[in-house]
């Protein structure tokens, strides 16, 4: 699978700088022997160290400090599919869900449902995210549950693809687990869902946190939005970055993370 232009600048920027650095401690070490060429070799290391700093502190810019969402309608979207949106929404009411807010991302263009479930106590959001052209980029649904002793389960219904590999190769959660399941209907992902679930809950003797509110939605929202920021600042951006060309070659569809080392 090719890269994202993203990953590809990165590597093209190291690349680069150390092409460029190696020829230029060569030609010094010919000319003014070892010693010269030794004291031009640690300048440059010190300089490819600010240079990871600097797109790491841009990186960590970029990430927002507080969950911020407006509420809003169906009807502000006009581009929306709103033949398969509310098919969703009918969908997830037929089996329990309860539909509790309409909202956005001020700096997303995109639209998210997010839906309850009374009884067993797991989220579903439905959403749309669209180009700066307004044409639709990616439709998905997502259930997902929360756990004792920060555990969490997330079963998305569409084919995992390199847009996630920034939040694999920075800030993934030891204890999220997230699966990908292309092409299943929302009662197949829903029963996805409470069956892994039960296979967590049964495994690790934990049990499933019942605060469905869309006040605690929000709260886990920021919370996640302050993890993702800690975890960009104590990763180390090289180490990242491998791991984010590593998931671009080869995405995983099943995060599963310490649960995998638990149930070994």
């Amino acid at each position: 699978m090719k890269l994202s232009d993203g990953t590809q600048n990165f590597w093209s920027q190291v690349r680069g700088y150390a092409l460029s650095s190696a020829l230029t401690i060569a030609v010094a070490f010919h000319f003014y022997g070892w010693k010269t060429a030794s004291i031009i070799a640690f300048f440059l290391f010190i300089c490819f160290i600010w240079l990871l700093s600097d797109i790491k502190e841009k990186l960590i810019r970029s990430q927002p400090d507080q969950f911020n969402y407006e509420t809003t309608t169906i009807e502000d979207y006009p581009l929306l599919n709103f033949n398969w949106f509310q098919n969703q929404t009918d969908r997830l009411k037929l089996l329990g869900f309860v539909q509790i807010m309409d909202y956005k991302i001020p700096q997303s263009p995109g639209f998210a449902r997010c839906f309850a479930h009374p009884v067993n106590y797991c989220y579903a959001e439905v959403n749309e995210v669209f180009k700066a052209t307004g044409e639709s980029f990616a439709r998905n649904a997502s259930i997902t549950s929360s756990l004792e002793q920060d555990w969490t389960l997330s079963s998305i219904n569409q084919e995992v693809s390199i847009t996630a590999s920034i939040a694999y190769g920075f800030w993934r959660k030891p204890r999220s687990l997230r699966i990908y399941y292309p092409n299943l209907s929302l009662e197949e992902l829903f029963n996805k869902h409470l069956k892994m679930r039960q296979q967590m809950i049964t495994n690790i003797g934990v049990s499933v946190l019942t605060d469905v509110s869309w006040e605690n939605y929000v709260n886990k929202q920021q919370e996640g939005t302050i993890y993702r920021k800690k975890a960009m600042k104590q990763k180390s951006l090289l180490l990242a970055m491998i791991e984010v060309t590593k998931f671009e070659l080869n995405p995983k569809s099943e995060w599963l993370e310490d649960y995998a080392k638990f149930i070994r």
